[in-house]
């Protein structure tokens, strides 16, 4: 019986593993290069590949040669060796490897007898003879196969730490792939008994649940991952694999031991993530993204370094290594780290990068390949195709990968707009306020009584700068004024046009030498690629498409043209459509198409057949959002905001617009944005707008003088622009009985106005004089839903709270002293700022019965204090207090807040203290106190923030100590301390905080040393120290950082902590030092 049982088990393992044949048989079948004994070559691209993607199996119910191969066969029908077949399609410059290892799961005379240990140790040399690590590396694992990638990675990290060796496979890996790898052990792998396993191998010891060995693996490995900046990705099992006998199904790796890094749970067992149906199965799809994502980055100083570590490596003594150490002194520490520290506390890639749709990196790959080589040796790419070709999109995507590796990075769509000396400050400052360098933007001067951008911080500098749109002489000129400044060889340019004339005569400036810009042609999809996007978006999950649909999927993809914005709103447009009426309608519609000869006019022509389809409310919307909302300052909340007293439904109709791909997917809190294309479909359809064809929305192109554009064109316009040399008066404002959105740049009587404004207007910005908005309320209280006023307004009228429907008032630099009571019964009122209003004092006693309140910001007020009836906003949100001098106190219910998520208080010198209730904020998770100066001390019940993520404390000089109960703050992840020159220790329990992942303490120069718990929190990894004059001595667990920084601004100090790091035996483990 129990032979009987073990049997059917090896059987059912056979099947569901990797249906093994006879030894050698699936090689010799393929025909597989046999680089060494372990390395099998699946695919070369005939020339130097630019990628070596490389296969590692999983554990074995018996010996076999053929695992490398038999793992990754396919589940459908042909039974493909996928990454042979599949994966060569998709990147084809890049070489495929599999590696076999004796991975038997039972010890026997010969096999099974290796350990982790020795199989990464015999892989290393193999991979050395098949030259991975001479070219940038993606490592893919099975289950077992995922721990001994992460032991072949630490087996080069002390080849090269302790042994001296010249190893550059570390630097060469660019990210690792898991399909069900057991990161913290397999209940079912790891117990024989179990399976029936007599002299069970070596290698089920590290599938132990609870294996500290497995487990101290998985922590350098993650040292590695963050030294080396790895991507990471994971997938998990969802489905239990069938045993059969009487053995249950099982899962095998649970979700929580799979999980790490990108981390998805896909539909199948275990063995089947690795075993895809086809090209279209998620765990295949997952793979090509994360290969697209990260195989694109030209590596245009790998050499640079390589060449520089090997110099470095030859002047050390192998035996007595001394740590590398770059020395930063006071002046450096100055320009490197200004005292606006608020910049460096943003996220760096992640805040730069852009939304670009995933199935982007698939269809694009073959073109990622081609303009990365181009990048490679040359410092300026131009990408020249049609409007909706795709040429932003592979901008985006280059941007994303490569931003991380820049000092300086840019991304700029340009603005439309006259040719004029203004229009090239306009770029100039969209550029400069664009740029960040890692985290900090160009900086200003002062010439005159203006201030510039200062376009030397760029020299030299190792700058990536994207223009988006080259459609004049000027977008030239900058390109090469910048360039110019910048004249550094290792800086990138990429640019995209329509038009050839233009990216011909794109030159930049690169070590003093003049480098035309190398042009290339973006073409569009072929026939599969276009079939696949349109699929994803017409049936984005799998189903049995009607065989009277199926007919026309290739007929409708084939009058797309190869164009991505064309099948994109083509498949959204007709998304689950089984009506075989509705495809033969789109057909015709694009059929129709074709007959036009101008460019632009096919490609709206076709773009408008999804447009046609909209109810007529939603077709507004989106005129509103691509002649008004469209990139400007207004961002989608407020736009939302308007559109529910015009519409209804605002969330809804929206919604339909992004899900027919006509606008992009953006936060409420960003500005609209759609494809060019899209907005210049909006732009043409609002020129004949209506049962008089006229223009629907006027800037300042579209208004000739005021005697030239008659009463009727006036009575037509629903949005107006306003810009200072736009000659329109208010009498013609005033004959815009449509109007319903007044942007104005130019200063205006504002009494005069308020009394010719149509009653319809929701959106209103407005600058100029005023003495009283007592007509401009009586005429928006059924309308107006936003309020944005720049004036010298005294006083508000007390019939304020007759405007039912405003949901977001600003007032900017307003004379008024205090508000009428009635501001507090504003209805609707969600989102409220003050700004610059120097002489308002105090905010009403019913300002707490602002119940839709959410967001509050003041800025530069001279509130005394916040009236008692502020802790009762019931839905507050954000509150941002800024320069408000005069403010000593918060009030003592200000703790009742309880939705408060968001807290700043910066520059607030006479606060001294913080109310026992501001412990109390149930929801709070982000807080920043900066320029606090008098604040004496943090309250004893801190610690009760329980949902506190984010704190940064800077510039409160008062404070000597902070409270015990800190330690107890149980969700805590990001630490910043900086300027607090009186702090003097931190809390023995400061090992308490679990959660925290990273912490920055700077110039803090009376802090002595930190307590020997300080090293304690499992999960913080990066330690920061700057300018810490006391400390003398560090605590020997400091071994344990995988990323320290400690920053002195003296030399005597410098000196004196070296010494005492010389005496802490740590050096073995450290990865990243910098004094």
């Amino acid at each position: 019986m129990e032979s009987s049982r073990k049997l059917r088990f090896q059987r059912s393992l056979k099947e569901n593993a990797v249906s093994l044949p006879p030894a050698d048989s699936a090689t010799a079948a393929l025909r597989v290069n046999r680089l060494t004994d372990s390395i099998y070559e699946l695919y070369n691209p005939g020339v130097e590949s630019s990628l070596d993607i490389v296969f590692f199996h999983g554990l074995q119910l018996s010996h076999t040669s053929d695992a490398c191969i038999t793992t990754w066969r396919s589940r459908g029908s042909q039974k493909e060796v996928w990454p042979m077949t599949w994966l060569p399609k998709e990147f084809p410059k890049a070489r495929i490897l599999s590696v076999n290892y004796d991975a038997y799961i039972k010890t026997s005379a010969e096999h099974g007898r290796l350990d982790l240990y020795n199989t990464a140790e015999s892989l290393m040399a193999n991979l050395r003879i098949a030259k991975v690590g001479q070219h940038p590396v993606i490592l893919v694992g099975h289950s077992y196969g995922g721990l001994v990638i992460k032991q072949l990675c630490y087996e080069a990290h002390m080849r090269q730490t302790l042994r001296g060796e010249d190893d550059e496979f570390l630097h060469y890996v660019r990210g690792v792939f898991f399909y069900g790898t057991p990161h913290h052990g397999s209940s079912f792998l790891s117990n024989p008994n179990r399976t029936h396993l007599r002299d069970p191998s070596p290698l089920l010891e590290m599938v132990k649940v609870l294996c500290a060995e497995s487990a101290r693996l998985h922590e350098w490995f993650d040292a590695l991952r963050l030294m080396h900046k790895w991507r990471i990705a994971s997938i998990g099992e969802s489905r239990l694999t069938k045993i059969e006998g009487e053995f249950q199904s099982e899962l095998i790796v649970c979700e929580a031991s799979a999980r790490y890094g990108d981390f998805t749970m896909e539909i199948g067992d275990h063995f089947s993530l690795c075993q895809p149906d086809s090209r279209s199965s998620n765990t295949y799809v997952r793979l090509i993204s994360f290969i697209d994502r990260i195989s694109t980055v030209p590596f245009i100083e790998d050499i640079k370094q390589m060449n520089t570590r090997h110099r470095e490596r030859k002047q050390m003594n192998t035996r007595h290594r001394e740590p590398r150490i770059h020395w930063i002194h006071r002046e450096e520490m100055k320009t490197r780290f200004p005292e606006k520290e608020k910049e460096a506390f943003e996220k760096q890639k992640e805040a730069l990068q852009f939304e670009v749709p995933k199935l982007a990196l698939i269809l694009h790959s073959q073109v990622f390949v081609k303009v990365q080589d181009i990048l490679l040796t040359h410092p300026a790419v131009a990408l020249l195709g049609m409007g909706g070709v795709g040429k932003t999109t592979l901008a985006k995507l280059l941007f994303n990968q490569l931003c991380g590796a820049f000092e300086y990075t840019c991304f700029l769509q340009l603005p439309k707009g006259d040719i004029n000396e203004d229009y090239t400050k306009e770029l100039e400052g969209k550029v400069c306020s664009s740029m960040h360098e890692h985290g900090l933007k160009v900086t200003t001067r002062r010439s005159g009584k203006e201030e510039v951008w200062n376009l030397n911080d760029l020299k030299q500098k190792r700058l990536l700068l994207v223009l988006d749109d080259i459609h004049n002489h000027l977008h030239v000129d900058l390109l090469k004024t910048i360039s110019l400044k910048n004249n550094f060889a290792d800086s990138r340019y990429i640019v995209t046009s329509r038009n050839s004339k233009y990216l011909n005569n794109c030159t930049v400036t690169s070590g003093d030498k003049e480098i035309d810009a190398s042009v290339y042609m973006v073409d569009f999809l072929d026939h599969d690629r276009s079939r696949q996007l349109f699929m994803s978006h017409a049936f984005p999950s799998s189903t049995q498409l009607d065989p009277s649909v199926r007919e026309w999927i290739d007929k409708i993809v084939s009058k797309c043209g190869g164009l991505p914005l064309t099948l994109e709103v083509m498949g959204s447009y007709l998304k689950t459509e089984d009506k075989v009426n509705i495809w033969r309608q789109c057909h015709d519609a694009l059929d129709a198409a074709e007959a036009v000869h101008d460019w632009d006019e096919r490609l709206w022509a076709k773009l408008q057949v999804s447009y046609n389809s909209l109810k007529p409310k939603e077709k507004e919307i989106f005129l509103d959002a691509a002649t008004f909302f469209n990139n400007s300052t207004w961002n989608l909340r407020e736009a939302k905001s308007c559109w529910r007293v015009i519409y209804g439904l605002e969330d809804l109709r929206w919604k339909t617009l992004v899900d027919l791909c006509l606008v992009y997917n953006v936060n409420e809190n960003d500005s609209i944005q759609m494809h060019e294309q899209m907005r210049s479909l909006g732009m043409k359809l609002a020129m004949a707008w209506g049962d008089n064809h006229m223009c629907r929305t006027w800037i300042k192109k579209d208004v000739r003088s005021t005697s030239l554009n008659t009463a009727k064109e006036f009575e037509e316009v629903i949005a107006l622009r306003l810009e200072d040399s736009m000659t329109l008066n208010l009498k013609s404002i005033g004959q815009m009985k449509k109007l319903r959105y007044l942007d104005s740049e130019k200063e205006l009587m504002l009494d005069e106005v308020g009394g010719e404004l149509s009653k319809t207007v929701v959106l209103l910005r407005l600058r100029g004089k005023v003495n009283s908005l007592h007509d401009l309320v009586v005429r928006g209280r059924e309308c107006l839903a936003v309020l944005n006023l720049k004036a010298p307004l005294t006083c508000l009228p007390t019939l304020v709270n007759e405007l039912q429907n405003l949901e977001f008032l600003k007032f900017e630099a307003c004379l008024f002293e205090n508000l009428p009571e009635t501001f507090g019964q504003l209805p609707k009122l969600r989102h409220l700022i003050f700004s610059s209003c120097k002489k308002l004092h105090s905010l009403p006693k019913s300002f707490g019965r602002l119940s839709e309140l959410r967001s509050l910001k003041l800025y530069d007020c001279k509130f005394r204090a916040l009236p008692d009836s502020f802790g009762q906003l019931p839905l507050l949100e954000t509150l941002i207090m800024y320069s408000l001098h005069n403010l000593q106190r918060l009030p003592e219910g200000f703790g009742n807040l309880s939705r408060l998520e968001t807290l700043a208080i910066i520059d607030a010198h006479n606060i001294s203290e913080l109310p026992e209730s501001f412990c109390h904020l149930p929801r709070l998770d982000t807080l920043i106190m900066c320029s606090l100066h008098n604040l004496q001390r943090l309250p004893e019940g801190f610690g009760n923030l329980s949902q506190l993520e984010t704190l940064s404390i800077g510039h409160a000089h008062k404070i000597s100590e902070l409270p015990e109960s800190f330690c107890r703050l149980p969700r805590l992840e990001t630490l910043i301390m900086y300027s607090l020159h009186n702090l003097q220790r931190l809390p023995e329990g400061i090992r308490n905080l679990s959660q925290l992942k990273l912490q920055l303490i700077i110039d803090v120069p009376n802090m002595a040393e930190p307590p020997d718990s300080f090293c304690r929190p499992d999960g913080l990894r990066n330690l920061k120290f700057r300018n810490l004059l006391g400390i003398q001595e560090l605590p020997g667990n400091f071994m344990q950082f995988s990323n320290l920084e400690i920053l002195r601004s003296s030399e005597r100090s410098e000196f004196n902590l070296l010494n005492v790091l010389k005496n802490v035996n740590f050096f073995s483990y450290l990865w990243t030092l910098s004094l």
